[in-house]
């Protein structure tokens, strides 16, 4: 049960990255968010993108009990927190009301949630699995 909500939470998760960066591309717009960034982000679409596929195979994997794409969906999120996401709150820490306010700091928010959930369930998932153990030869 462990591996298929952390299947089905890294797909989701991985939806989200995928629609964050096509934002950031300016591919996209979404109802209430406006794009206050006046260049197009061509790297946060295929990072986005990237990762989001990533984390959609390792959703699938998750689903078929894969101790593989558990592993994966720790390490997806990880990076992109610590290479994007948290860095950027700290950048804006001295006025987090005004970053929530644009685009950027919703994605944000949006990504560091869903990337501490994903990390949540996936760990949850290592942490149920059942050490494999070899009978002693018999003979």
């Amino acid at each position: 049960m462990a591996y298929k909500l952390a299947g089905i939470v890294a797909i989701l998760y991985g939806l989200i990255a995928i629609t964050g960066g096509a934002v950031g591309a300016h591919l996209i717009e979404i109802s209430g968010l406006p794009l206050e960034a006046e260049k197009p982000s061509m790297a946060s679409f295929y990072a986005g993108g990237g990762a989001g596929l990533v984390l959609i195979f390792c959703g699938i994997g998750l689903l078929r009990s894969s101790r593989t794409a558990a592993w994966a969906t720790l390490i997806v999120p990880l990076v992109l927190l610590g290479g994007r996401f948290v860095p950027s709150l700290i950048k804006n820490s001295n006025d987090l009301a005004g970053f929530f306010d644009k685009t950027a700091g919703k994605v944000t928010v949006a990504m560091v949630v869903g990337g501490l959930l994903t990390i949540l369930v996936a760990g949850l998932a290592l942490s149920r699995s059942k050490p494999t153990t070899q009978s002693p030869p018999q003979g």
